[in-house]
């Protein structure tokens, strides 16, 4: 069994109380990656996971409830900081059964394309489009993908001799002079 991680200012309520109110939590690494954040609040302070993507960023999720006026709940809203450990990695890994994990470009991607079945539409183009994408694209959650990536990826498409498709879109479409 590995050997649990300690940290004398988050691991009992106490020590967490004596913490000052502030927006900007705590954290402490409990795996390579893998950040477990506590927020002090007025009242009840809050567990944060937050994961680096090894690209010189990172994404920040709240997922429970501290224990600093109430017991551990059975239910897992109000967790201690020895479960918390174990959620924050679980929510990383992809191991918890929680679907507000941020989504990847790629299950997007799969849900959209599932979506254009139910109803009847292509799904050609969409098999084509994630063809094109990098593996990095792929992998990277929805709400950190920027309009600089994006543009950067489309730029190389352009370069290695991909036609517009919006362009001849456009063209097809457009109203005769």
């Amino acid at each position: 069994m590995a050997p649990r991680l300690r940290s004398p200012t988050l691991e009992t309520r106490t020590a967490r109380l004596r913490l000052k109110v502030r927006r900007k939590p705590y954290f402490v690494s409990v795996a390579p990656g893998i950040s477990l954040g506590y927020r002090r609040n007025l009242g009840p302070g809050s567990w944060l996971v937050r994961c680096a993507d090894g690209k010189g960023s990172a994404w920040t999720k709240g997922f429970a409830i501290a224990d600093d006026f109430e017991d551990a709940s059975a239910d897992g809203s109000v967790i201690d900081f020895w479960t918390a450990q174990t959620r924050a990695k679980e929510l990383v890994r992809g191991k918890a059964a929680d679907a507000s994990k941020p989504i990847t470009i790629d299950a997007a991607l799969t849900d959209y394309a599932a979506d254009l079945v139910a109803r009847g539409g292509l799904v050609e183009p969409l098999q084509r489009v994630r063809k094109r994408l990098t593996p990095a694209l792929l992998t990277r959650p929805v709400g950190l993908l920027t309009v600089r990536e994006l543009r950067r990826w489309r730029d190389g498409q352009l370069a290695s001799g991909l036609a517009a498709g919006a362009s001849r879109g456009r063209a097809r479409h457009s109203k005769p002079r």
